[in-house]
Order: structure tokens, then sequence, then C-alpha cells
């Protein structure tokens, strides 16, 4: 009786071990149940076709991918190389010196104040400044430096869009850079051309010196393959954000440009106001001791 008793035993044994061996190899076509753990809902998990599972991919893809464009638009947009030079170049101005009869460039720096090199203002005491929009203003202000060759006109009027000022400190050797003038005169009112900071630090008067030549106040100057010609003297170079870096003043080629950085007279800009205000302004040695363009860094 025992023996039948433990082979019954033996069998039922073997019976449920192949019970769960079968069904751990060969789960329901559809189905496989996760055996509840503890005291936790048995979990159901829906099995899917390779067709199946290779669509949620590709619907997980679109999904990122127009997540990430969502974002990107989104974020604010730098102008692109003419939307800048449109944006910028309401700051630009022709200038007429109607005392010597030349002509040049120049960029507000101010509501009523323009930059330009100092051989367009030099001698005159009046000029006819043409203004982005078509319009005419006329000015007998000007100051200079011998120092650096640049100058200044004041307009009577506060009807100038002042640009932004950069340092050539923060710049490289071969960032871009492009300049926005009247080369050859008005007729070619707000030209522009494009090229690159190709030389820094350049010293033209200690050059000039030695060979004979007179000093033109190019003691400090970076040099641009951006084309150049008269008329582009006193001339912004701007950097790709749009902020002025220099004043052109001069070269000797279209595309060996010298350029005053404009770091040399921010810190000036108030003291320069205050000269315009004084009536013997136009008095050389008064432009000589009150304004030297004390080197500023900034950014």
């Amino acid at each position: 009786m025992f023996k039948r008793f433990l082979v019954c035993c033996v069998v039922i044994t073997i019976l449920v071990g192949l019970f769960f061996v079968v069904d751990t190899i060969i789960p329901a076509p559809a189905i496989h149940r996760i055996r509840k753990k503890d005291n936790q809902t048995p979990v159901v998990r829906q099995q899917i076709s390779y067709e199946e599972f290779e669509s949620q991919i590709e619907r997980c893809k679109k999904e990122f991918l127009l997540r990430a464009l969502e974002e990107i638009e989104s974020r604010p947009k730098e102008p692109n190389l003419p939307d800048r030079i449109e944006q910028v170049s309401k700051s630009v101005v022709h200038i007429a010196n109607e005392t010597q009869k030349w002509q040049g460039s120049g960029i507000a720096i101010s509501p009523d104040i323009i930059i330009t090199a100092r051989h367009v203002v030099e001698g005159g005491s009046e000029f006819n400044v043409t203004l982005a929009d078509g319009n005419e203003v006329t000015a007998t202000q000007a100051i200079s430096s011998k120092k650096y060759d640049l100058g200044f006109i004041k307009i009577d009027k506060p009807v100038l869009n002042p640009a932004r000022l950069g340092s050539i400190e923060n710049c490289r050797l071969g960032q871009q850079v492009f300049v926005i003038g009247s080369p050859y005169g008005k007729l070619n009112f707000n030209s522009v051309t494009l090229g690159i900071i190709s030389g820094a630090n350049r010293d033209f008067d200690e050059w000039g010196v030695k060979r004979g030549y007179p000093k033109y106040g190019w003691s400090i100057t970076f040099t641009t393959d951006a084309a150049g010609h008269p008329g582009n003297s006193g001339c912004p170079v701007f950097t790709m954000d749009g902020k002025v870096r220099g004043i052109l003043v001069g070269g000797f080629s279209p595309v060996l440009v010298y350029c005053v950085p404009v770091d040399l007279v921010v810190i000036d800009l108030p003291l320069i106001s205050a000269m315009f205000a004084m009536d013997n302004y136009y008095l050389e040695e008064v432009k000589e001791q009150s304004w030297d363009g004390n080197r500023q860094e900034y950014k």
C-alpha cells in the first residue's frame, strides 16, 4: 500500500514539473502572463509583430524631430548678413566737405555726432551730411586729432541712429568683417564690401617715419582685405554681430586697408560732446590739447 502511495506522489510531482516547464517554454500565442509577486496585480504584456515594432520606432522618431524643430524655431534668430547690413546701414552717412570740396563716409555714434577720418573734416567749416534714408542735413562744427586719423562732426538736430561700438581686442585674426561707405562719392552711397581682419597691431607711423613719410595718425591700426577706395575714408568696419570695430582711414591698395580701432575714442565721447559746446571748438590748439584719444578696453 505504501509503495502505491509513493509511486502516486512521484507521478504527481513529475506532472506538476512538466506543466511549469511547458508553460515557461511555450507561452500562450497572444498573451504572456507575468506571474503575481507578493500582493501585486498581475501585469499582462501584449506581444507585437516586428512590423508593428518598426512602425512604433518610426512614430517615435517623427515625434522627436517635431519637438526638436519646435524648440529650434522658438529660439531667438540671429540676423543673416543681408538683414544685418540693412539693420546697421541706418547709422552710416555720406559726408561732403563743402569747404575743401572732398567727400568721405562716417558713422553715427550719438543722435547728433558722427565719427569719420580726420582728413575728411580737416580744414572744413561747412559739411553736407546725407543720411541712410536720403535726407540731407548740414553741419558747421567739426573737431579732430593729429594723434589719430579720426574726426567728428556735430549736426544741429539729433536725428541720427547711433551704432553699437565694440572692441578690437575681442576680435581674432581672420574674423569676418564688412565695411559700408561711399567709394568714389555719393553715387555709390552705402556700398558694402566683405572681408576679414587681415592684420592686427599695425604701426604704420613708425614704419613711415623711418622712410621719410609724415605721420598719418596710424600708430594703432588693424588691417582688412574688405575692399576700400577713395570716398570710403571714415566708413565703419563691422563684425558680423553688427558692432563697429574700427574706422577705415586709408591703405596701400584696395585690399590692404588700414583701420583705427574705436577703442581709442570711446572713453572720450563725453569730452568730445563737451568740446562741441565750446565757442572755440574750431581752434586747432584746443583740438590738440583737449583730446588725445585715450585708449579704453571694453566689450
